[in-house]
């Protein structure tokens, strides 16, 4: 099962799909569900099978890196409803606006926004519609 994309990342042989693949709730804020990411899916997008890459020792450093990194900290998200990258005082007057929720994140807090520029932009080219309108599945961390 697949909560959400986490993003794109670039590694030395192939790109890799991060995607959240167990979540828990931990909050409701203003009827707005929160989930922190509990697990990952790392795919990679190369012809190659996982076990080819993983024999190639940059390759499988690096991947181990990625994966630590996932489950060092807690990754907070949202679908909606209400933006965990910014404070209440500054949430839209209107819960379901019409912007992206990336459109209105707080960088600051948005930690994967690398990872998830690709998809942003292969979704809001010029002239184009947006096919994923909401990117719904920002991740982010929180320090506590």
């Amino acid at each position: 099962m697949c909560y959400g994309l986490f993003g794109l990342i670039s590694l030395v042989h192939s790109d890799y799909l991060v995607v959240i693949t167990k979540r828990t709730k931990v909050a409701t804020v203003l009827d707005t569900p929160i989930y922190t990411a509990s697990d990952f899916g790392v795919y990679p997008l190369e012809r190659k099978s996982t076990a080819d890459l993983l024999e190639l020792p940059d390759e499988a450093y690096l991947l181990g890196l990625v994966k630590s990194h996932l489950y060092s900290a807690p990754f907070y998200f949202s679908y909606g409803g209400y933006n965990v990258t910014t404070r209440l005082q500054e949430q839209p007057d209107a819960p379901n606006s019409d912007k992206p929720l990336w459109e209105t994140a707080d960088d600051r807090f948005f930690w994967n926004r690398y990872l998830q520029q690709r998809l942003i932009d292969a979704t809001t080219g010029p002239g184009e519609d947006d096919v994923c309108p909401q990117l719904p599945f920002l991740a982010l961390s929180i320090s506590r």
